[in-house]
């Protein structure tokens, strides 16, 4: 608090950062700070997809695989929070949100890692979630400068579909247990869908919300989907999360069309129906 005279100003998050530098003995932040922010994303994204490597644990049931996956997507986005805190500037530096697209992708990779994949899919799929890790928040910092560029969102989108991929895949599986593939794809599909929708509300409660729906939706979908033709139901959930997700994007964006927000939703109902249908063994 102010004692009046104003000689207690600058106690905020700048201080905290600065008390925490020197306490940590980070005392060149100008030196590391001069490294691009995406460059420093990457390599800590490849850095948390090599452990998840070489932990290696199986990820099924309930057991421990899920834990330490869920351990490293964690410690992986606190890690990139607390390096931006500590080196870089307010303005340059993506806020607490732009954690959960780097989180969400590290889980994904885990996935693939629990799947009989080819070495070299692993390794491309390494590599794509290194590049999501440094090139997204990045993009979301040049979002909240005022571009609007068409190729920027685009980008985004792409990035949140490309970590999409394997929670639907993993929810059109048999190799979790009923519950642990909800909670496994609910968990996946709410952290990329909070990336999204920080484009298009203006609060974090509506982003919360809507990723909320978005996980739900999807995760009961995925309680019907295994079975034959994997790829199919993997296809359909993920026509469901782009729908749901749309329909909540233009209503927290303030886009009150009734008639937008009911083409996404009929677009998740379509694609739900029809997995029903190939569920049903037609």
């Amino acid at each position: 608090m102010d004692n009046g005279s104003g000689r207690r100003r600058g106690r905020g998050h700048a201080a905290l950062a600065a008390q925490a530098r020197r306490t940590l003995g980070v005392s060149e932040t100008h030196h590391l700070a001069a490294v691009p922010l995406p460059l420093v994303h990457a390599a800590l994204g490849l850095a948390a997809c090599a452990l998840a490597f070489l932990v290696r644990i199986p990820v099924s049931g309930l057991g421990p695989g899920i834990a330490a996956s869920a351990a490293i997507a964690l410690g992986t986005g606190a890690g990139l929070v607390l390096y931006d805190r500590l080196v870089y500037p307010a303005s340059i530096r993506p806020g607490i949100g732009a954690s959960s697209l780097p989180m969400a992708a590290v889980g994904a990779f885990a996935i693939l890692l629990a799947t009989t994949t080819p070495l070299w899919v692993r390794l491309a799929a390494a590599l794509a979630a290194a590049i999501v890790i440094g090139v997204i928040p990045y993009l979301g910092v040049l979002a909240q400068t005022g571009n609007t560029s068409p190729w920027l969102r685009m980008a985004r989108d792409g990035g949140g579909i490309v970590v999409a991929i394997p929670y639907v895949l993993a929810g059109a599986g048999t190799d979790l247990h009923l519950l642990a593939r909800a909670a496994v794809v609910g968990a996946g599909i709410a952290l990329v869908s909070y990336d999204a929708l920080r484009l298009e509300a203006e609060s974090r409660r509506a982003c919360l919300i809507g990723a909320l729906a978005c996980a739900v939706a999807v995760a009961l979908a995925s309680l019907f989907a295994s079975g034959d033709i994997p790829g199919a139901r993997a296809a359909l959930l993920l026509l469901i999360w782009y729908g749901v997700r749309g329909a909540a994007a233009s209503y927290f964006a303030g886009r009150t069309g009734v008639i937008l927000i009911l083409e996404y939703l009929a677009f998740a109902v379509v694609a739900l129906l029809a997995l029903a249908w190939v569920a049903s063994g037609h």
